[in-house]
């Protein structure tokens, strides 16, 4: 019966698949169907529907599909985040992004940059076409590339870095900006190294996100970051439905130059984040956003992404060996499974 139904929905996409873009948000209507019976999933018209109707349908949809509210106030692992942090909520919601300074100690972001270093990865292939070095460790002293990707297989192995995806406040605040229960994605860590110009590789052109239906993201500076340094920047209020004019969507799923961008934006609203190590930054990446490149000095960012679902882009899945889990992890995993539908432990 299942597999009647799976193949007759099949045969209809594939049908609307040649009628092109007008048929996108049917198309993603049925796509959500058959991910709910085979898990299967692809953001191809999940973009296709934004760059139509300026993410409204994306919304609704989340609004359905969404799991229900959970409490993570009976958690027992103790917050990463320091206990006189507050979150900026309605900033949140309005203006798509909020700044907390000095969220985490410093004793925690010595342990980060430290894992960072000692942790094998990537030089990602830059515009230039060099790059690609994988499985090595990053030489902060004499960078190969402009982005260094730190694999986070390997970073979900360390314990102080399952205890950020389990972490009560981190999931309560994902919860709250979301309207149901969180659903961990991905987490990254990255260095950006100085160079003469912006690297579209490297994300340091203005773009927005579109793997899922809905999303929040957490960016944790792990240096110091000065307007030399590789900020991070946010155009406010282009995450909201309609937010980005369609003279800038109908560019399509492309990276844009900052004149383009200030054609409908102007500099001058840009949100340009500067801040010490240890700065958590909550952002709403269906917004445009980039990373400066870097003019003197580094940058290195760990990144957390909760989901409102997993239909979209393809899931990580990540595993973890049964003696690298913690405890907080495990006592995570036993009592919020949907939370974290990516991670097995082998």
């Amino acid at each position: 019966m299942v597999s009647r139904l799976f193949n007759k929905l099949h045969k209809l996409m594939l049908s609307l698949k040649k009628l092109g873009y007008p048929f996108a948000l049917p198309l993603l209507l049925l796509e959500i169907v058959r991910h709910k019976i085979t898990g299967r999933s692809s953001n191809a018209n999940l973009i296709k529907t934004f760059l139509l109707y300026g993410g409204l349908p994306a919304t609704l949809l989340s609004r359905l599909i969404g799991g229900r509210s959970k409490s993570f106030k009976d958690m027992t692992s103790s917050s990463v985040i320091r206990d006189n942090v507050s979150i900026n909520k309605k900033e949140l919601r309005r203006l798509g992004h909020t700044l907390v300074p000095e969220a985490i100690s410093q004793k925690l972001v010595s342990e980060l940059l430290e894992l960072s270093l000692r942790t094998p990865g990537e030089n990602r292939i830059m515009d230039s076409g060099h790059g690609q070095e994988s499985e090595i460790l990053f030489n902060r002293l004499k960078p190969k590339t402009v982005r260094f990707d730190v694999d986070s297989q390997k970073l979900l192995q360390n314990n102080l870095v399952q205890e950020f995806i389990c972490d009560p406040t981190i999931l309560s605040i994902a919860q709250d900006y979301l309207g149901s229960a969180p659903v961990f994605d991905f987490i990254a860590m990255w260095w950006h190294t100085q160079s003469n110009t912006p690297d579209k590789e490297a994300a340091q052109y203005f773009h927005f996100d579109m793997d899922r239906l809905r999303w929040i993201k957490f960016f944790f500076y792990v240096t110091d970051v000065t307007a030399e340094s590789g900020p991070h920047v946010f155009v406010p209020e282009s995450h909201r439905d309609f937010g980005l004019p369609f003279k800038l969507r109908k560019n399509g799923f492309a990276r844009l130059t900052d004149d383009e961008v200030a054609l409908s934006f102007p500099a001058s609203t840009w949100k340009t984040f500067t801040g010490s190590a240890g700065s958590m930054i909550v952002e709403d990446t269906r917004g445009l956003h980039k990373g400066k490149h870097v003019i003197a000095g580094d940058r290195l960012v760990f990144q957390l992404q909760f989901s409102t679902s997993t239909f979209g882009y393809r899931a990580t899945p990540y595993s973890i060996k049964s003696e690298s889990l913690s405890h907080a992890l495990k006592s995570s995993l036993d009592s919020y499974p949907k939370v974290f539908p990516s991670i097995s432990i082998i």
